[in-house]
């Protein structure tokens, strides 16, 4: 009898074991999810994607930059005035490589690099490889902090919806500063005019990742952003998902490429912007 109850404890304490055990695998599986980080690194690359082909036209005054839509401006030499980059329904593909649809709907209250200028930016039934991108950025041209002009960006309702379906959803409160390229335009020297433009991106975020966990996240580097490069090329965040270990982001040293890491708990990974 003894010996039955030994092994029935022995066999109760192993399955309890295995329970805890499965409970922590779990848990390290919810403290190394990446999506919140993922889908926070994409959303940036697609929105300022969309304020590129923005401000590329507008500062070319409507003239086919590098885009393959169709742009036009209403009034011509006015303002306020309306921009919209028609890709098409079926859409087309520009000189950078990227698969776009749908329309860019720009509606600027003056020339961008004019103190309190307001530019509301509308994706209308927009994609770009095939992420359909929704909601509306509005930036506001603050005059020169520190010698260089400075905007305040703010993304309202910004929803990502992937390829696969999934839909990710993303808010925003930042600060563009314009450090290098503002002597330069594409009337004085066409597209390298506009390419030499350099911004450093600090602020806040909020959003829901495509797993519907909401998170904040918060920059701790200056963000590097090239126009000439469609990606960050440096600088750094933390991501906070809901009930979970913060996530630092490196977008890495400067160089021009997709490839970013996440750090949490110690652990880091590489992952692709797309």
């Amino acid at each position: 009898m003894k010996k039955i109850i030994l092994l029935g404890a022995v066999t109760v304490l192993a399955f309890s074991c295995k329970k805890e055990e499965a409970k922590d695998q779990v848990k390290e599986q919810a403290n190394n999810d990446y999506t919140s980080s993922t889908d926070q690194a994409i959303s940036d690359v697609l929105w300022q994607d969309i304020q590129k082909q923005s401000d590329e036209a507008s500062q070319s005054e409507g003239v086919a930059v590098r885009s393959c839509g169709t742009m036009t401006l209403n009034p011509i030499g006015s303002f306020p005035t309306t921009l919209t980059i028609d890709f098409g329904t079926a859409g087309c593909i520009g000189n950078d490589g990227r698969f776009r649809k749908g329309k860019i709907v720009t509606v600027l209250s003056g020339p961008w690099r004019d103190s309190g200028t307001v530019v509301t930016i509308n994706p209308d039934n927009y994609s770009v490889d095939g992420y359909k991108v929704s909601g509306t950025k509005t930036i506001e041209n603050k005059g020169r902090i520190n010698g260089n002009l400075t905007y305040d960006v703010d993304v309202t309702n910004g929803q990502i919806i992937y390829p696969t379906g999934d839909t990710a959803t993303r808010d925003s409160d930042v600060t563009y500063e314009w450090i290098a390229g503002e002597s330069t335009t594409f009337m004085s020297h066409g597209t390298a005019g506009i390419l030499d433009d350099i911004y450093l991106i600090r602020g806040n975020y909020t959003g829901v990742d495509r797993n519907g966990l909401p998170y904040t996240a918060n920059t701790t580097t200056d963000i590097r952003k090239e126009l000439s490069c469609k990606w960050p090329v440096s600088g750094g965040l933390d991501i906070t998902p809901q009930g979970l270990p913060t996530r630092s982001v490196d977008f890495g040293n400067g160089t021009c490429d997709d490839d970013a890491t996440v750090t949490v708990n110690n652990f880091t990974i590489a992952f692709d912007m797309q």
